[in-house]
């Protein structure tokens, strides 16, 4: 029972982070209509985050990431159990704005959205890269080197 509030509030966070950034992707296709660019799709984030850190991060440490968690995992600052409950939370709580931007927005808009750089010959290297230098990062923070 200890557990249910801070994972409602990672599931939470979750949510409201991913739901503000695919809405603010998806809001800039021309099937709806919004012309907000980059920096607006930027804000949304940002601004989201702020958001949910300062409503959720009292209780559960406003991780809102997976990588987040797992730097805090190898540097035992978070227990093992406590760690995959919040990883579940917040692959559910994603998972849960994806599915709920889907219901809202046209499908034309997402069909209009182009990820290349998942699906080019060059994507297979940006998702090895990526993370690569992205975990020395989370993990020097998390460890607060």
């Amino acid at each position: 029972m200890k557990t249910l509030r801070p994972c409602l509030a990672e599931f939470l966070g979750t949510f409201y982070l991913c739901f503000a950034g695919i809405a603010a992707i998806l809001c800039n296709t021309p099937s709806v209509g919004g012309n907000s660019g980059l920096l607006g799709i930027a804000l949304a984030h940002g601004l989201a985050l702020s958001v949910a850190v300062n409503v959720f991060g009292g209780e559960s440490g406003a991780h809102f990431n997976p990588a987040v968690t797992c730097g805090f995992l190898v540097t035992g600052r978070i227990k093992t159990d406590l760690a995959f409950a919040y990883i579940g939370a917040q692959l559910l709580g994603a998972t849960v704005a994806a599915g709920f931007c889907r219901t809202i927005f046209p499908v034309e808009a997402s069909h209009a959205m182009k990820f290349p750089m998942f699906f080019s010959p060059g994507g297979g290297y940006m998702e090895s890269v990526a993370p690569t230098y992205g975990c020395p990062a989370t993990y020097s923070t998390a460890n607060g080197s």
